[in-house]
């Protein structure tokens, strides 16, 4: 991820490389990234740094520099508010005394467009998709469900396992003229990132699912950003994951490898934004499971070893 937020929640002034999510590098203060923050730390104290986890962001991404923070929130350096101690922020921008939920186990998600191709946290920056089920921990993501009001849908985490600092979340736009944005990584645990931009929101397609049957063993689901409200998708013309305004049709629905808990698929919403339009595409069956595709790959190996076999015998 290139550029560190600051002033003010935006990009500005050095642009401060996060080298391969290995580990938390040695930024910039925030006074030397954003120098208004040297003047205004000369006048006051600043009472809330977050104490960001997966389990627990303090950032509420609740605006404090023409506003009053909530009952019990303090106004961060950056002009956000920050839950006390002992509680974490929802997508509602409030604070409860609650950690979040982890589900058990790990999770992979292939697009639609392409069943067998996964999602991947980029090694720089970024998000894509490979093919072959790729067995490695950059595929993969533990999912924290955030807390969310009663009826606000389900929102989540999904922090990558290889580097579990990080979220995969919508971030800026390609370019000032375009409604399309990254798929980029969140550094959780830094001070500036709140709940909002680093979390996600799965949706129910517009399109049925084509193979129902195959419930069991994956989940159906749209991606949404939750502050940055633009979706998952994977284009015709790359393997990069990108995100449109809208549905861009079967690149833009994703299965969820294994299957979500019906407790939880339950809380999920259905899309209401515009449908759509051009090249979109019908969505395929979900990919056969990672252990059988790995048989099919094995047998694929050794055909051409035992044509080779039986053309020497033949001759």
């Amino acid at each position: 991820k290139f550029g560190s937020k600051c002033c003010f929640g935006r990009p500005f002034g050095l642009a401060i490389p996060d080298f391969g999510h290995v580990s938390s590098h040695p930024c910039l203060p925030s006074a030397m990234r954003c120098p208004q923050l040297a003047v205004v730390g000369a006048l006051s104290l600043w009472m809330a740094i977050a104490g960001n986890t997966p389990a627990c962001i303090e950032d509420t991404n609740r605006g404090c520099m023409t506003q009053s923070c909530l009952d019990g929130q303090t106004c961060s350096s950056w002009f956000s508010c920050i839950c006390p101690a002992g509680q974490c922020a929802t997508t509602a921008r409030t604070c409860e005394a609650s950690n979040y939920t982890k589900l058990e186990g790990d999770y992979m998600f292939s697009n639609s467009r392409w069943p067998d191709h996964f999602m991947d946290m980029g090694e720089v920056s970024g998000a894509g998709v490979t093919g072959g089920f790729p067995n490695d921990d950059a595929h993969k993501f533990n999912i924290w469900v955030v807390l969310t009001p009663t009826g606000g849908g389900l929102s989540v985490l999904l922090v990558s396992k290889k580097w579990p600092e990080y979220s995969v979340a919508v971030g800026a736009k390609w370019s000032d003229d375009s409604s399309t944005r990254m798929v980029d990584s969140e550094h959780i645990t830094d001070d500036d990132v709140g709940i909002m931009e680093a979390s996600v929101q799965l949706v129910i397609p517009p399109v049925a699912r084509p193979d129902p049957q195959n419930s069991e063993s994956s989940s159906y689901v749209m991606i949404q950003g939750a502050e940055n409200a633009n979706w998952f998708n994977v284009a015709t013309t790359s393997w990069e994951v990108h995100a449109p305004d809208k549905d861009e049709g079967a690149g833009s629905y994703w299965y969820v490898h294994p299957a979500l808990p019906s407790e939880i698929l339950s809380k999920m919403q259905a899309y209401t934004g515009r449908p759509c339009e051009l090249n979109c595409g019908e969505p395929e069956a979900a990919a056969l499971e990672a252990a059988d595709f790995a048989g099919s790959r094995l047998r694929l190996g050794l055909a051409p070893m035992l044509l080779s076999l039986v053309a020497a015998v033949l001759a």
